[in-house]
């Protein structure tokens, strides 16, 4: 499979999104994860609920369903406290079938942990990114890590749901499946091969590029790669769902973000090289 890589294009997506600077806090809010985390921060409060939130992030991955009802999962299991929570959790939640042992073993190593996180915790505010950092040393994992990535971008969500002004975390975009799709849907990546079949092969043989090429948008936008994730996330499910039918796209994301009907025609370049498709 031949696929090019379209940087100018990267750059006017960029551009266009610059225009509307609202569209992260807009998607942000929206988000099924950050509904759930505000739900965790509700029933567990600030400390409990981060660590909780942190903990669940860490082992957010190869779900059996899909990470919307995995979160509002989470969110019901908090009721439960503290680190118990937890620990049911991973051994309970349908989410969790996969992995449930190695995912169950990081828990315990990660609370191990917590009582140091949490007088950390009790004692300051530290931004996404210092956590993300304690918790790759906590765990031996790279900073880069999926896992720890994706828990700073949580602990961001669970500060903005409660009120806390923090930088976003600096760490680049996933290059997920999702984000693969939108690549190819928003002509920064072009092939002959169908839209999903292309998304796959990015995954896996061209990952670099497509970073690459959201850290590009992410430049000309002002928005942070993991702000621009979100958008991209939420769009790229609706884009996903109707790729044969395009037309159909705008209503799907109206009906996930009610607020985006403002702000279709900058959205609209995310699956502009669908056009007509049928």
């Amino acid at each position: 499979m031949k696929i090019s890589f379209n940087y100018g294009r990267a750059e006017r997506l960029g551009e266009k999104l610059a225009s509307t600077p609202q569209l992260p806090e807009v998607f942000m809010r929206h988000d099924p994860q950050f509904i759930a985390v505000k739900k965790i921060l509700d029933t567990l409060g600030p400390v409990d609920g981060l660590l909780y939130t942190l903990g669940v992030a860490l082992i957010s991955y190869m779900l059996s369903t899909r990470g919307e009802e995995h979160w509002l999962q989470a969110a019901r299991y908090a009721r439960k406290g503290f680190p118990q929570a937890l620990r049911e959790f991973v051994s309970t939640s349908p989410s969790m079938a996969l992995y449930r042992r190695a995912k169950a073993a990081r828990v315990e190593k990660f609370l191990r942990h917590a009582p140091r996180l949490k007088e950390k915790l009790e004692a300051e505010t530290p931004s996404p990114d210092l956590l993300a950092q304690m918790l790759a040393k906590a765990l031996s994992a790279k900073p880069s890590s999926k896992t720890i990535v994706f828990a700073a971008k949580m602990a961001y969500y669970f500060y903005r749901a409660a009120g806390i002004e923090t930088p976003p975390p600096r760490s680049p975009i996933p290059v997920d499946y999702r984000v693969c799709l939108v690549t190819v849907t928003s002509g920064i990546a072009s092939t002959d091969a169908h839209p999903r079949a292309a998304a796959r092969q990015l995954r896996s043989r061209h990952r670099d590029n497509v970073a690459r090429a959201w850290d590009i948008v992410s430049k000309k936008s002002g928005i942070a790669p993991l702000l621009l994730d979100n958008i991209v996330w939420l769009t790229g499910r609706c884009i996903d769902e109707n790729l044969e039918q395009p037309w159909k796209i705008p209503d799907c994301i109206i009906r996930e973000v009610p607020p985006a009907k403002d702000y279709l025609d900058p959205l609209s370049e995310l699956w502009s090289a669908l056009g007509g498709r049928r």
